[in-house]
């Protein structure tokens, strides 16, 4: 990692897997965190939120399985379940 605390594009997508335009799809999308503007053509990234966000994306998802009475799940249930990390598998019958 840099000295700096700042990544060039080339050394954020060596970190990755995607695309330059997968990238920039992400940014634009609010996935990943916005560039910071050094000059005309050039661009950088803050290191720690790289790390940060490439640690929220490969930490271990949970997933809670919801039989029969799924639709008992309030929406504001819901949304703090997913917040925590939580995947929803409703199963019915």
């Amino acid at each position: 990692m840099s000295e700096t605390g700042l990544l060039t594009m080339h050394e954020v997508l060596g970190l990755t897997t995607f695309s330059r335009p997968a990238f920039y799809r992400l940014i634009t999308a609010g996935q990943f965190p916005q560039p910071l503007k050094l000059g005309q053509f050039k661009i950088a990234f803050r290191q720690d939120e790289i790390r940060d966000t490439r640690a929220r994306a490969t930490r271990p998802r949970r997933l809670l399985a919801v039989a029969a009475q799924a639709d008992q799940i309030t929406e504001k249930n819901r949304d703090l379940l997913k917040s925590g990390g939580w995947t929803i598998l409703e199963i019915t019958k």
